[in-house]
């Protein structure tokens, strides 16, 4: 005769409704429990719950990403990829430094300028010229191994950047919404936004945990900073609308 787990003074096993539905499949609460790395890696800047949160809406947006891009151009081509590059080049940057020098210099001879201002022109000069030393120390080449191992970080580099970009040009084509500037560039955040509204819709995922579900609309539907409210920015480029040209492809002006 089998005794309970309670009988053998065991506690018994927690039945625990799954956080989620992915495709039909349950998300539980052990999916979503953070590594050790993620653990030392956020440590102090997020908690063990905001990591989970984290968590399960990669799980869902990458998901959801993989299935949309099997059916529309999110892959890089050798051509994209080496397109990014070349527009990314630290010595772009260097001859961005070369000319910046070049043009104090002029000022510098030039007798029209006071002395106060050749003073700040000098001061101006001397932090072109560390900027110029500090990046020039970060790209330089070292072993052939080192100079392999740069080179196939930053074709990672691109291919990511990339990607993103063409996965975000296809979500905007085609749910359009608002659009905010992000350290990597533009972000369809409305896009995002209808694009998972309407799988939830149609079943594609379904959050059952309320605090999870509250956690995963939050970023989508709150009022973000640094939202695109100039088309003209584009539209005095020949441009249709921010995704129909790479943002490393676009001309900036003089001063940026």
């Amino acid at each position: 005769t089998q005794t309970s787990p309670q009988a053998r003074g065991e506690t018994p096993t927690e039945s625990r409704e799954p956080i989620a539905h992915l495709f039909a499949q349950p998300i539980d609460a052990e999916d979503l429990e953070p590594s050790p790395q993620e653990l030392q890696a956020f440590k102090g800047q997020r908690t063990v719950e905001e990591l989970r949160q984290h968590k399960l809406n990669g799980i869902i947006v990458g998901a959801l990403q993989t299935q949309f891009c099997a059916q529309h151009p999110c892959e890089p081509t050798e051509e994209d990829i080496q397109a990014f590059l070349h527009a990314t080049n630290p010595s772009r940057t260097f001859e961005q430094f070369d000319a910046q020098k070049a043009s104090l210099a002029r000022q510098l001879e030039s007798p029209d300028v006071s002395e106060e201002q050749k003073a700040k022109l000098r001061e101006e000069l001397k932090q072109v010229e560390q900027a110029a030393q500090l990046v020039q120390g970060t790209f330089a080449t070292g072993s052939p191994e080192q100079q392999v191992q740069l080179d196939a970080s930053m074709r990672e580099m691109a291919r990511g950047f990339v990607g993103t970009w063409k996965f975000h040009k296809a979500l905007y084509e085609q749910y359009g919404g608002t659009v905010i500037f992000q350290q990597a560039g533009l972000e369809p955040v409305g896009a995002y936004r209808a694009w998972l509204e309407e799988h939830e819709r149609n079943g594609s995922f379904q959050i059952q945990d309320a605090t999870y579900r509250t956690a995963f609309w939050a970023y989508f539907i709150r009022q973000h900073p640094f939202e695109l409210d100039d088309p003209t920015a584009y539209t005095k480029q020949g441009l249709k609308h921010p995704f129909e040209k790479p943002w490393w492809l676009m001309k900036q002006p003089e001063d940026q």
